[in-house]
């Protein structure tokens, strides 16, 4: 092995996280002691975009209902994409079924193939072939990014290209120095310890953490400062009209998105965006304009306020891929409409 100057460093970092790994670990439900790449991948992708928390009980509903990759390969897309209502970026369910009936004849066990597949990037790649085949490669999420940063006084990994690639390059040169068979515990002691002690700002747990000694942000005081934020767009603030059209029993009228963009497939209200605020609307509509229990919904940069309108009675011949929402329906709703039904039926009750 070519011993470059991080040698001593690198082989602390991977002694040390793994003797902490073993005594700090979150009992997980795809934590096992032989895991299952299935499991993992699965666990990865609901990851994304959710916390750990929010995520949990969909996953365990998930593999009661699609316990191996089998079968959801072979699960409708429909079924598929209702089991993953509320956890968003549904093109992340389509690539999971696309990627499961590739899988389905053969689990590839390194990043190369891996990443092939649809839905599958560089982190996820990694993570499934280390945790999952002992493959000697170091998953790189915001977690570890963050605990390499510091550990090695990298600033502005989001920012400055060298510092990203800096990141990358350490990381692949710590998963040299990882011991066979322990390649998949370093890989979850890196994100478990951005997740639970190297946290972001000033709520890091310095004291807490098994490597602090080498870690150069700790020894420069400097933990709270790096790395450096990521700069995020102004975020734009948009007024959502909901037009409510319902039937004689009051069930409101619902569209369904085209099946390919944003949102495909997705069940939603009918709606009407409109730069201008609460007074504007009612300037728009008059005095006698009804603002009902408005709600709040972001997407990436734009912060919505939804103003649910009521609009009198819909037609009893309903346009194609049209429907009126009642209990039991199994179509996938958009997140907006599903806050505006839930909301609803709370007042309703109380």
């Amino acid at each position: 092995m070519h011993e470059s100057k991080n040698s001593k460093t690198f082989t602390t970092l991977v002694t040390s996280l793994v003797d902490w790994f073993q005594v700090a670990a979150r009992p997980l439900p795809w934590r096992k002691k032989n895991p299952n790449p299935y499991e993992i991948w699965i666990s990865e992708i609901m990851s994304q975009q959710s916390t750990l928390k929010m995520m949990l009980p969909f996953f365990e509903r998930w593999m009661i209902r699609f316990p191996t990759v089998e079968s959801l390969a072979s699960a409708p897309q429909e079924e598929l994409l209702k089991h993953w209502e509320g956890l968003g970026y549904y093109s992340r369910a389509r690539n999971i079924h696309a990627s499961a009936k590739i899988l389905a004849k053969k689990f590839p066990q390194t990043p190369t193939e891996l990443i092939q597949l649809p839905g599958i990037g560089p982190y996820t790649a990694a993570a499934i072939a280390s945790i999952s085949f002992d493959y000697p490669a170091v998953p790189v999420d915001g977690n570890v990014t963050r605990v390499l940063s510091r550990y090695l006084g990298i600033k502005n990994p989001y920012g400055e290209k060298k510092d990203l690639q800096s990141i990358l390059k350490a990381a692949d040169e710590i998963a040299s120095y990882v011991p066979e068979f322990s390649r998949g515990t370093l890989s979850q002691a890196l994100m478990e310890l951005g997740a639970l002690v190297c946290k972001p700002g000033s709520q890091a747990r310095c004291f807490e953490c098994p490597i602090k000694k080498n870690c150069i942000a700790a020894i420069n005081k400097e933990v709270a400062e790096l790395p450096y934020p990521k700069l995020r767009p102004e975020m734009k603030k948009l007024s959502r009209l909901l037009l409510l059209y319902r039937n004689s029993r009051g069930e409101v009228l619902l569209r369904k998105r085209p099946e390919s963009g944003v949102l495909g497939g997705q069940w939603e209200i009918p709606y009407l965006d409109l730069d201008m605020t609460s007074a504007g609307l009612q300037r728009l509509f008059g005095p006698h304009f009804e603002l009902h229990f408005p709600l709040k919904h972001t997407i990436m940069s734009s912060s919505y306020t939804l103003w649910p309108i009521e609009l009198g009675r819909g037609p009893r011949v309903l346009p194609s891929e049209h429907c009126y929402y009642k209990e039991g329906f199994q179509g996938v709703l958009s997140t907006a409409t599903r806050k505006f039904l839930h909301k609803s039926n709370k007042k309703s009750i109380d």
